[in-house]
């Protein structure tokens, strides 16, 4: 059984992945330290081409629960189907930009640790999907955010914990009592611009996986 997991998951099938084609001028950046034609480098590339891969399938899971689930039954199923999206797809520009693997949850850290110019370029590309949005006015707070919800919404009954039933209850009344204000909620999706985001680094970790000569065009 192993063997064949490895085998499953070591074929490419260039017609799996379906690239984000972004509205617009797509952003000139080049990277260039993760492609090599020898050594662990090489790996490196399958590695991130797995990572694509695997980030694609996620999405993809994630729309088609989207859409059977009653918006009355809905779970953070979906929405943690697009995080983990979103985290594969930011570690592999992490990983292509600075050569070395990104590990946690923490999206903010890795975020920040990519150059200005791309980190800009991403913006601007979600910008583009979405327009003005949280991610203009503190992105640092909404991928922090995101990467929080990916830990605590698998386990969200312990944000509770030590609660009676009634004060639970009492705490969604007293919210909803004052209209619900997002700042005060206890998990705040940041849906809209989710989407922008996993936009932009669709486009861009494609383009990494799929470019010859290490350019993003």
């Amino acid at each position: 059984m192993l063997n064949a997991y490895v085998v499953a998951h070591v074929t490419i099938n260039s017609t799996e992945s379906r690239p984000y084609a972004a509205k617009g001028a797509r952003p000139g950046y080049r990277l260039g330290r993760f492609l090599s034609s020898n050594g662990p480098l090489q790996m490196n590339k399958l590695k991130l081409q797995l990572m694509h891969r695997e980030a694609l399938r996620r999405l993809a899971d994630a729309e088609i629960l989207s859409k059977a689930m009653p918006p009355e039954e809905n779970s953070d199923s979906a929405y943690l189907l697009k995080l983990l999206g979103l985290e594969l797809l930011l570690k592999i520009v992490f990983e292509a930009e600075l050569n070395k693997p990104g590990g946690g949850h923490a999206y903010e850290k890795l975020f920040g640790e990519l150059p200005p110019s791309l980190q800009t370029k991403l913006l601007a590309l979600a910008g583009e999907r979405v327009g003005p949005s949280a991610l203009v006015e503190n992105h640092e707070l909404v991928l922090q955010k995101w990467g929080k919800n990916f830990v605590d919404l698998r386990y969200p009954w312990e944000s509770y914990e030590g609660l009676s039933e009634e004060q639970y209850l009492t705490l969604g009344e007293k919210w909803m009592s004052k209209d619900a204000p997002l700042e005060e909620a206890k998990f705040r999706y940041y849906p809209q611009e989710l989407l922008g985001c996993l936009s932009a680094l669709r486009l861009v970790a494609s383009e990494i996986v799929n470019s010859s000569d290490n350019a993003i065009t």
